[in-house]
């Protein structure tokens, strides 16, 4: 939830919005203020005839609850409490609060001689759990009861955590998704925290646009599919509301067929009719051992596909995948086909000595990230290209235009979390991100030389 500042002592006052007389207290607290509550909307009746022939006078909800609202702010003598939910609940993008509230901050602003700070000073956004970080730090607007006559400095992130891992046997894909994202296999491997991003449930409401992750997972699903199976997929589909209803789901097909036409000609060359092959692999690297399987071998190559614009955890994805194989004596040639270049990108042979030489190295950060969060995403608001000049100056501004860039949000709500807790503004955290990034991007440069990572 987001609120205004918040108050302590007098008596308290929950007002539920109601015509009442502006009867003054110590202390006014408005609760559920959210953009499509308040104010009330008036509800047309068919048989009511005031509403066909609107007069000077008659009753309107809108502006009474505008009255309501400036009756309420004079009834508040020395604290006015404000609160309403900032975030959705699904998804955990930002909800705006009722329009009054953004008059009245506006109003502020006109007359401080700061307006700049002013939002920043009046509106609090609260943790979610009242276990977070930020309820430790010295800031009188963060308080939690939870945290009374208990030690000052709780660190959640205990190196104890890892005795109750085995890492004698390490499935690779694991190994992968969790490298791909550490800040959401530290949360789901050792705190035991999961945000549901995947939808268990039918949804509520008719899906009009597909998004990014939708619409890739329907080109993965489409790249190989030919009419008949391409209508069968729509059908199926129009059951589970994967797609919008009636003509709109072929539409969005045919489009998305549209914009894969140059993959699709691509792998179709490089594949040579081949059907895929699964490779399994089982590395022993002493006191760990490395299984799993390695999908997506069309004859000689090793092929993955890219249809985001960021393409790094695709690319770091399949060059583990290679690794691995490679590690196991499989020869292969790996393939990255960029739906963003519009063409192909074939990776440098290594030996296999060097395959394990990598991997084990990657198996170590991977036991390190079960200790404590490696903080590296492969798309993190962090080129290639900046690597070498980067320092804390240059961190610090890359981790405000990841999270507070409003056009275009973070969706890693794991991270956003640990930004919320400040974890970025530790010491050396600069350093921590360039070294994980060291080992797991930076060798894609000596692979993919023909790739265009300074884009």
């Amino acid at each position: 939830a987001t609120s205004s500042k918040a108050f302590a002592g007098g008596g308290i006052t929950f007002c539920s919005l109601i015509p009442m007389r502006s009867i003054p207290f110590k202390v006014v607290a408005l609760l559920g203020m959210n953009f499509d509550k308040f104010p009330r909307k008036d509800k047309k009746i068919s048989f009511n005839l005031i509403e066909k022939e609107r007069r000077k006078g008659d009753r309107n909800i809108k502006l009474n609850d505008n009255h309501l609202f400036l009756e309420t702010l004079l009834s508040a003598q020395q604290y006015l409490f404000i609160s309403y939910t900032g975030q959705n609940g699904k998804d955990n993008s930002t909800l705006p609060p009722s329009i009054l509230i953004d008059e009245l901050i506006d109003f502020i602003e006109s007359a401080s001689t700061s307006p700049k700070e002013v939002r920043n000073q009046l509106i609090t956004k609260q943790p979610l759990h009242g276990f977070s970080q930020k309820y430790n730090a010295a800031d009188s607007r963060f308080y939690s009861y939870l945290l009374e006559n208990k030690e000052p400095e709780q660190i959640f992130q205990s190196k104890e955590s890892t005795e109750e891992f085995n890492f004698k046997e390490i499935d690779l894909q694991k190994l992968i998704s969790f490298l791909k994202n550490p800040f959401k296999g530290y949360y789901n491997n050792v705190l035991g925290i999961f945000y549901n991003e995947d939808a268990v449930t039918l949804s509520d409401t008719e899906i009009f646009e597909i998004g990014p992750l939708e619409k890739t997972a329907i080109k993965n699903d489409i790249l190989l599919s030919n009419e008949t199976e391409i209508e069968d997929y729509r059908k199926r589909q129009l059951k589970i509301g994967g797609l919008p209803l009636k003509n709109m789901a072929g539409v969005v097909l045919n489009n998305t067929l549209k914009e894969i036409e140059e993959v699709k000609e691509i792998f179709s060359q490089l594949t040579e009719g081949n059907e895929e092959i699964i490779e399994p692999v089982n590395i022993d690297f002493g006191n760990t051992v490395l299984k799993g399987e390695v999908k997506g071998i069309y004859g000689n190559n090793l092929i993955a596909i890219s249809y985001s614009k960021g393409e790094n955890k695709n690319m770091l994805g399949a060059w583990i995948n290679y690794l691995a194989l490679t590690a196991s004596g499989i020869q292969k040639e790996l393939v990255f086909i960029s739906q963003k270049e519009k063409q192909s990108f074939e990776g440098d042979k290594i030996s296999k000595e060097k395959a394990r030489n990598i991997l084990s190295e990657l198996i170590e950060l991977y036991k390190k990230g079960h200790e404590q969060i490696i903080p590296f995403d492969p798309d993190f608001n962090i080129k290639i290209a900046d690597y070498e000049n980067l320092d804390e100056e240059l961190f610090a501004k890359k981790v405000h235009d990841t999270f507070e860039n409003e056009y275009q949000p973070c969706y890693n709500n794991y991270m956003v979390k640990e930004y919320e807790n400040h974890y970025f503004s530790k010491s050396g955290i600069d350093e921590e991100f360039k070294e994980a990034m060291g080992k797991l991007l930076m060798p894609l440069i000596e692979v993919f030389t023909k790739y265009p990572f300074k884009k």
